[in-house]
């Protein structure tokens, strides 16, 4: 079996389990032997991590999953990446006293100063690199780190915000690079030079049917659980006996 087939198929077996199951992931577990991965301090303005995926975000803050304690559907993080997650523990927010958060303050505020120093230099060195000097002298003269060329997919292990960035920066031209700076959730600051852009390919796909199905799979579980949260029960005693 191809390994897109055996994926999508696994793909369907994780969404039925989850679905069939709504307050607990041990089918997934017992059935399929996969492995069930805890995020902890997630909150409305993400985590580190796969918690940075808005995709996470909503569904974790969600009615179904937040205050129902129900599975999510499953999730398409990318082509191959697939998630369903359910929550574990909620604590509310709530205010302390300020003797109590005084350090914490103190700590954000210097990382806030130092993120600000960050994208203040970082933008000074884009500046640099557009007028023509390389980001590996770059990177030499201000102690930073440095990354040889190399080609990245929309699915590569890049921080997210990266990643966002170098697929929407302007094509480059065989006169004339494309340059970009970002901030990165770790307050670094990251430069790039996109030099090629070459089209993507659907030979690598998986089966049509199998991909077909998935999708038809997630939207048949997001219209039965609508239903489910518009329906009305009235129970009939004499029908029991």
């Amino acid at each position: 079996i191809r390994a897109e087939d055996r994926f999508y198929e696994l793909s369907e077996q994780v969404s039925d389990l989850g679905f069939e199951n709504p307050d607990t992931l041990d089918p997934i577990v017992s059935d399929l032997g996969l492995e069930v991965t805890t995020l902890s301090g997630v909150t409305h303005d993400g985590g580190t991590g796969i918690a940075a995926n808005p995709l996470i975000i909503d569904a974790a803050f969600s009615e179904r999953v937040l205050d129902q304690r129900e599975n999510s559907d499953l999730i398409e993080l990318s082509s191959d990446s697939r998630i369903i997650l359910r929550v574990e523990d909620y604590r509310a927010a709530e205010l302390h006293p300020l003797a109590e958060v005084s350090d914490s303050i103190a700590a954000l505020l210097k990382l806030e100063a130092a993120e600000q120093l960050a994208a203040e230099q970082g933008e000074a060195l884009l500046a640099r690199a557009q007028s023509g000097e390389s980001l590996e002298s770059l990177a030499a003269e201000s102690g930073a780190e440095y990354h040889a060329a190399e080609s990245y997919r929309r699915t590569a292990a890049l921080p997210l915000v990266l990643r966002d960035a170098l697929f929407v920066a302007p094509q480059p031209t065989p006169e004339q690079v494309t340059y970009r700076g970002v901030a990165l959730d770790d307050g670094s600051f990251a430069l790039f030079a996109l030099t090629d852009v070459v089209p993507g390919s659907t030979d690598n796909l998986g089966a049509p049917d199998a991909i077909a199905n998935q999708s038809g799979i997630g939207d048949l579980s997001a219209y039965v659980s609508q239903l489910r949260d518009d329906a009305s029960v009235v129970l009939r005693p004499e029908l029991l006996q």
